[in-house]
């Protein structure tokens, strides 16, 4: 008896149009694994050097610089608008307006609360990249923490000094602390407009002034305030640009 047995079909070659797993990974690392050879050469360095050649030193030679110049530069312009309006104090407390204190929110305070904070922690940042110094850097987030604390506690005091409605509307109009927002950096085309049309009125800011206890100006109109109560007319106070 002659046993007859199915024949095992075999496999039709691989076709051209699908790619073998060799010929993908030959595209990620080469023909002859050249390039992974490199990055892994690459890796090797940076482990022993402590660091990444190329990055290592944009941080260094250019984006710490940067960083450090534009700290400095943000901490004057903040400092110089406080002095212009007698507002400068190393306290929580706020200078009262009748001593000649004020809320200022002009120029680079239409766009952060807080810049002269904003400035240091910039330029410590930036320096602890120029030396490279973890101990620079651990204590400048150290430092963030504290003025984070501090600002929280004088925006309170500007509060209950200058009344909540009066400093809520700066707030609500600058939102970044120690960054701008985006719609402080890009407004949008409705501001555009109305700064454009302060401009061609010869005006490019627009004041508003709390009113002081006791103090009364029989001169000024029940149309030149707003609902809050707060002068439209004043020199002084919130400056929106």
């Amino acid at each position: 008896q002659q046993n007859i047995r199915n024949p095992v079909p075999l496999s039709s070659p691989p076709s051209s149009s699908t790619s073998s797993p060799s010929s993908s990974t030959s595209l990620i690392f080469g023909k002859k694994g050249e390039l992974i050879i490199f990055i892994e050469i690459i890796l090797v360095y940076s482990i022993l050097r402590g660091y990444v050649p190329i990055f290592h030193h944009l941080m260094q030679f250019v984006f710490g610089p940067i960083l450090f110049l534009t700290g400095i530069i943000i901490t004057i312009l903040g400092c110089r608008e406080l002095n212009q309006f007698q507002s400068f104090t190393p306290l929580t407390k706020p200078i009262p307006m009748t001593k000649g204190g004020d809320i200022v929110t002009s120029n680079i305070y239409s766009y952060i609360r807080h810049p002269v904070y904003a400035g240091n922690i910039y330029s410590l940042i930036g320096l602890s990249i120029i030396t490279e110094s973890s101990s620079r850097f651990v204590l400048s987030l150290v430092y963030y923490l504290l003025v984070d604390q501090k600002s929280h506690a004088e925006e309170e005091n500007m509060e209950s000094v200058y009344g909540v409605d009066v400093y809520q509307l700066y707030k609500n109009r600058v939102k970044g602390k120690f960054l701008p927002s985006i719609d402080r950096l890009f407004p949008k085309k409705k501001e555009m407009d109305q700064i454009n049309a302060n401009e061609l009125d010869g005006n490019n800011t627009t004041v508003i002034t709390g009113t002081l206890d006791g103090d009364s100006d029989n001169n000024n109109n029940d149309d030149d305030k707003n609902s809050n109560g707060f002068d439209m007319k004043g020199s002084r106070g919130f400056l929106f640009p």
